[in-house]
């Protein structure tokens, strides 16, 4: 199974580099060489490509490095990121959030208008995180289709294509515990004991080839390289994003490319870029849901312990 895989996963990069070379070949410029000169004009010489290895993202540009981190989620943290770094709404020392009477340069930024428009009159952190992220899961739409025009995610034919070579892996595999179960009653004649451990492990092995038949060779190689990249070149302007020392456009491309965490509000706000992680609560009592030597006590007696008081 691991073999169909990797073979699976060769011909997945392959194609991505084909679809790479045929792009760079559509954006090489003309060679236009000057009479009794071997050297190209100024003119023939095109600017580099973007989401490319060697060129930084700018502008709107990182909207679609957020959505190739994280979706949805991914472009949720930057509409927040962006609202309290360009300091279209502000938190106190308190946690509360209020809007500024600052206007966003948002003519020409669709998203950021699109989420200062529609933020209610009274804010808290869970109506701007469920703010952005209604605006970010609209938006999401228009950027798989910028990213799939850059070559930058899979076409759905090649995905289905890699994914049918992993789940014929995974029934060679199983194929062959059946072969195995087979020999092994023809050579028995039936008897003895069943085989149960071989049983439950072709179960599992079912289970995994589904599972990696459906999770695996959806994202493109090159995308992959260009974020492995991307993180690379800007780790020094995280850092200097989470100590305060850069903001506007600059923090904007760190949480894009780092996410919400990057920023110095979100150690005193997470709630404002993603929901509470859930709490596990049990269904007895405990000592730490009565005060010692207050009322009735843990242990059911008058105190901690069930004796008189807390020891």
């Amino acid at each position: 199974m691991l073999l169909f895989n990797q073979i699976a996963s060769w011909i997945g990069v392959r194609a991505d580099k084909q679809r790479e070379q045929q792009q760079a070949a559509v954006d090489a410029p003309p060679v236009n060489p000057v009479e009794g000169d071997a050297y190209r004009t100024p003119g023939a010489v095109a600017a580099p490509r973007s989401f490319t290895i060697g060129t930084i993202p700018h502008d709107d540009e990182v909207w679609l490095i957020a959505y190739l981190r994280g979706g949805a989620r991914g472009i949720t943290e930057l509409i927040v990121g962006t609202a309290f770094a360009d300091g279209w709404i502000v938190a106190d020392a308190a946690g509360a959030i209020s809007r500024t009477a600052k206007v966003p340069d948002g003519s020409t930024d669709p998203i950021m208008t699109s989420f200062i428009t529609e933020l209610p009159a009274s804010l808290s952190a869970s109506e701007v995180r469920s703010t952005a992220e209604n605006v970010g899961f609209r938006f999401a739409i228009e950027m798989a289709s910028r990213a799939a025009s850059l070559d930058l995610t899979r076409p759905a034919g090649l995905v289905t294509g890699l994914r049918a070579i992993t789940l014929v892996g995974g029934l060679v595999a199983v194929m062959l515990g059946v072969a195995r179960i087979v020999v092994r009653n023809a050579v028995t004649h039936g008897e003895g004991k069943p085989p149960t451990v071989l049983a439950f492990a072709m179960i599992g092995v079912t289970v995994y080839a589904i599972w990696r038949t459906f999770n695996l060779h959806g994202e493109s190689s090159l995308k992959k390289r260009y974020l492995g990249w991307l993180s690379d070149a800007t780790a020094s302007l995280r850092a200097d994003v989470f100590s305060g020392r850069r903001s506007g456009r600059e923090a904007a491309l760190a949480v894009a490319v780092g996410g919400a965490a990057v920023l110095p509000i979100y150690v005193t706000l997470p709630l404002a870029f993603a929901p509470p992680a859930p709490v596990a609560t049990s269904s007895g009592s405990s000592c730490s849901s009565s005060s010692c030597g207050g009322g009735g006590g843990c242990g059911g007696g008058g105190g901690c312990g069930g004796g008189g008081g807390c020891s």
